[in-house]
């Protein structure tokens, strides 16, 4: 038996996949609890995946602790980022 894990599901919110599912039957996101469109449950996974998988970044010519303080920058940025889109989820 294979058993085949989609890609697209790695460091996804928890129960992404059932919301997945219920937007590729064309459930309405307002149905699934939700006050936004499917675009908008579509951009909090991508932002949400991003936070989640970001390692760092790779910059040259810069000393580590350079880099290390850009790193953290730009963690906060997206994860902020997720956080507002989320929030935007649950807004009425």
């Amino acid at each position: 038996m294979v058993i085949l894990k989609d890609p697209n599901l790695v460091n996804a919110p928890p129960g992404w996949g059932a919301c997945n599912e219920a937007l590729s039957r064309y459930t309405s996101p307002a149905k699934m609890g939700f006050a936004c469109s499917a675009g908008d449950l579509n951009r909090f996974w991508s932002r949400y995946r991003l936070a989640k998988s970001f390692q760092g970044i790779a910059l040259e010519s810069y000393t580590a602790e350079t880099t290390v303080g850009y790193s953290a920058l730009f963690r906060v940025f997206v994860t902020y980022s997720a956080f507002e889109q989320f929030f935007g989820l649950l807004r009425a």
